[in-house]
């Protein structure tokens, strides 16, 4: 079984680019939460940490800016790679990064490793009793309490 060390959220309402960066990035040794809606997306950053997130600007639901002014009103300091049709108001949010569609791969995987070279606190399983949720093996446990 591979053991996986970083957790990337990717919020991407497209399935073919969603499907192609979970699949490439898994391939690469990540673990991978994938969500198609921003709701979705901030429920996924409130239980668990991630050391990187991957956010489509344009969504559904709401715009990857107005997701991530929410997570950062939540504490949420995680950095965030947005991808983009255009450049331009993600530096508005600090430790931001726009890339650019349509994107080559292996540059995108090049900004992955130099964000998370700069290191990041993650935690990779959260204990609420009596349920325990291992974020990176995508499973959740009851645990009886006596």
């Amino acid at each position: 079984m591979k053991e996986y060390s970083v957790n990337i959220l990717i919020i991407e309402d497209k399935p073919n680019i969603a499907k192609y960066l979970q699949q490439s990035l898994v391939d690469s040794g990540f673990f991978i939460n994938l969500t198609s809606s921003g709701n979705d997306g901030l429920f996924l950053a409130e239980v668990c940490s991630h050391d990187l997130l991957i956010i489509d600007v344009i969504l559904q639901d709401m715009t990857g800016w107005e997701l991530l002014e929410k997570l950062r009103s939540q504490g949420d300091e995680s950095p965030v790679i947005f991808l983009t049709s255009t450049e331009g108001r993600s530096f508005d949010f600090g430790d931001t990064l726009d890339e650019v569609k349509p994107f080559s791969f292996l540059e995108l995987l090049a900004r992955v490793r130099a964000i998370l070279q700069k290191g990041n606190n993650y935690k990779n399983d959260i204990s609420i009793l009596p349920l325990h949720m291992d974020c990176y093996m995508n499973s959740v446990e009851s645990k009886n309490i006596a």
